[in-house]
C-alpha cells in the first residue's frame, strides 16, 4: 500500500488476524481492508475493502466479530457491527476525552477496550488542543 500523495509517508498502521483473514488499517488512506489467507500465511484471494473511514489507525476484533477501531484523527473509538454499521463508542471529533487514539485492544473477556493515544500531537483537537500521550480503558 503506497502512502497518499502529498501526505505523511505512512503505510499500514494496524493489523489483526481473525479467522481466515488478515485485517489491516491505514490512517492516511482512511481504510480498513482484509486479505483471506491460509494456515501457511499465504494469501488465498485479493484484498477486500471493509470500510473507507477517515482516521482508522488500529483495530481489534471481538469473538462475536465486532470490529473496534481507533480513529485517531476523529478522536474516537468506533465499532463496526457485523451488518457493516459504524457506531460511535467513545469520544467525539471535537472532544478532548481521548485525543488521537492510535491503538485499541480488547481484554480477554471482551468487556473492556484498552486505548493508547498520541494526545492529538498530529491532529490537534479543534486545531489547538494537544496533551501528552495516555492510556485509557472503557467498557466494550
Amino acid at each position: 500500500m503506497l502512502p497518499i500523495t502529498g501526505g505523511p509517508k505512512m503505510g499500514v498502521n494496524g493489523i489483526k488476524v481473525f479467522e481466515e483473514y488478515l485485517y489491516y488499517a491505514s490512517v492516511t488512506k482512511g481504510r480498513l481492508r482484509r486479505i483471506p489467507g491460509s494456515e501457511t500465511a499465504s494469501a488465498t484471494g485479493p484484498s477486500e475493502l471493509v470500510i473507507n473511514q477517515t482516521g482508522v489507525d488500529n483495530l481489534d476484533i471481538s469473538k462475536d466479530k465486532i470490529v473496534y477501531l481507533a480513529a485517531s484523527t476523529e478522536n474516537q473509538i468506533l465499532k463496526l457491527t457485523t451488518r457493516g454499521k459504524i457506531l460511535e463508542v467513545f469520544g467525539a471529533e471535537n472532544s478532548t476525552t481521548i485525543a488521537g487514539p492510535t491503538c485499541c485492544v480488547l481484554d480477554l473477556s471482551g468487556s473492556k477496550v484498552f486505548i493508547g493515544t498520541n494526545g492529538g500531537q498530529f491532529a490537534p483537537v479543534n486545531g489547538r488542543f494537544k496533551e501528552p500521550a495516555k492510556l485509557a480503558v472503557i467498557q466494550a
